[in-house]
């Protein structure tokens, strides 16, 4: 279980992005960040990740405090939004995950994981293929292959299906739910609410850097997404199965 306890996280003294949110993380489970843009969901994910350190708060992986930048990267994996990828093969590209676990050059057990991994996800036919040439979905597929081969405890997507069309926010849809699947703890932020009740186990709600609301599917529905986006929506359908109609706009 990896735990965020009452964190505090800003860029400067005196502003502060993200004000005493905690959230947990589960093995096996999707946990999802709602919230409008400016709400503090990527700022948290790099505190969270090592990128930023938070002014306050704490965060334990099974009750041992992660105290430094680095020994969080090395437990939580991270996948930004729409990161390139280099002009090499697929396989080296994810093989490149494993980097600060084999030093100088890859063994044997390296490769064998990268192609276990790449199985895993459907990445086996694009095994030669240029990673820099493939299309959004299967470029994002890549990287969480590539965060998967470091072999976390945890891995941490922000909006990973931003800018993809339908078919790719699918296959991207899939690929987190097989990590999932594998038992690892996943944190995903993102704007569609489709999506993400399609995946989320449980839900953290973000406005101006607090924590308006958290649970199950249950939480979400017309008033809470009123609360958070100001905007009127209808929520239809059977848990696990839910579609949303959104209406009238409102300042």
């Amino acid at each position: 279980m990896l735990r965020a306890e009452n964190l505090v996280v800003g860029y400067s003294k005196e502003k502060d992005v993200v004000k005493g949110v905690s959230l947990t993380l589960e093995e096996g489970k999707v946990a999802i960040l709602l919230g409008p843009n400016g709400s503090g969901k990527s700022t948290l994910i790099k505190s969270i990740v090592g990128s930023i350190k938070p002014k306050e708060g704490t965060i334990e992986l099974d009750g041992v405090p992660l105290d430094r930048p680095s020994e969080r990267s090395k437990a939580i994996a991270y996948v930004p939004q729409n990161a390139s990828l280099p002009p090499l093969s697929v396989f080296e590209t994810i093989l490149m995950g494993r980097m600060p676990l084999f030093g100088f050059a890859p063994k044997k057990e390296d490769r064998e994981i990268t192609l276990s991994v790449m199985d895993r996800l459907n990445l086996l036919p694009f095994a030669s293929k240029r990673a820099d040439m493939l299309s959004g979905g299967e470029a994002q597929k890549v990287m969480v292959a590539r965060a998967l081969v470091s072999s976390p405890k945890a891995i941490v997507f922000d909006e990973p299906t931003s800018n993809l069309d339908i078919k790719n926010q699918l296959l991207v849809v899939d690929a987190v739910k097989e990590v999932a699947k594998q038992g690892l703890m996943v944190l995903i932020a993102m704007h569609d609410i489709s999506l993400a009740l399609d995946m989320g186990s449980v839900f953290y709600c973000l406005k101006e850097g607090e924590l308006l609301r958290s649970g199950g599917e249950e939480i979400i529905n017309g008033y809470l997404l009123y609360s958070l986006y100001g905007v009127e929506a209808e929520i239809h359908g059977e848990e696990g199965h839910k579609h949303i109609h959104f209406g009238r706009m409102h300042p």
